[in-house]
């Protein structure tokens, strides 16, 4: 996410006048997105991907944990408010 906000934020005029020569180097990259719509596109599926697999994995870590919770006889209404998952989802598990 903080890699988008850059990309949508630095200017030219930023990274020059930054002391960081990884501001700078990222400005230049920034700038090769900007000019190719192609190499916009992939880079905006990639990070997408990410997000995604990132989201699936904190979906995977909220039923392991509510399957703990289960195990230990926690009501399944805490379970859902702890966890977020629907008590639906969670008796399922």
């Amino acid at each position: 996410m903080e890699d988008l906000e850059i990309l949508q934020d630095t200017s030219q005029e930023v990274a020059e006048n930054s002391v960081s020569s990884k501001i700078l180097r990222m400005q230049r990259k920034i700038e090769k997105i900007r000019s190719s719509e192609e190499i916009g596109v992939k880079y905006m599926n990639e990070y997408e991907e990410r997000v995604l697999e990132q989201q699936e994995a904190r979906q995977e870590e909220r039923k392991k944990i509510a399957v703990k919770l289960k195990a230990k006889k926690i009501p399944l209404k805490e379970i859902a408010e702890i966890t977020g998952l629907d008590i639906k989802e969670i008796k399922e598990l």
